[in-house]
């Protein structure tokens, strides 16, 4: 898990934050930045580097999850998907 690449992700109004963080995790995807099958930190983790809280993290991964971006394996932990199609 390449944990600085998640150093880059920064929120700048909290109502919006999970918006924002999702917009930038999917921005990474998309780049190439991060590669399917990469796992992302825990929540915890991604919070602290975000500066933001866990629940805007949690909403952010959810609604990614939702696109088809994400899979989370439980007790595994959160995975960008394999062949992700990205819009642009």
């Amino acid at each position: 898990m390449n944990i600085s690449a998640f150093e880059s992700i920064s929120v700048t109004t909290a109502p919006h934050a999970a918006v924002q963080i999702a917009g930038q995790i999917r921005e990474m995807i998309r780049s190439g930045e991060l590669q399917p099958g990469s796992q992302h930190p825990a929540m915890e983790g991604l919070a602290g580097i975000c500066g933001s809280t866990i629940s805007m993290v949690q909403r952010a991964l959810s609604a990614l999850n939702q696109e088809g971006l994400l899979v989370r394996q439980r007790h595994s932990g959160t995975f960008v998907r394999g062949r992700a199609f990205i819009p642009r």
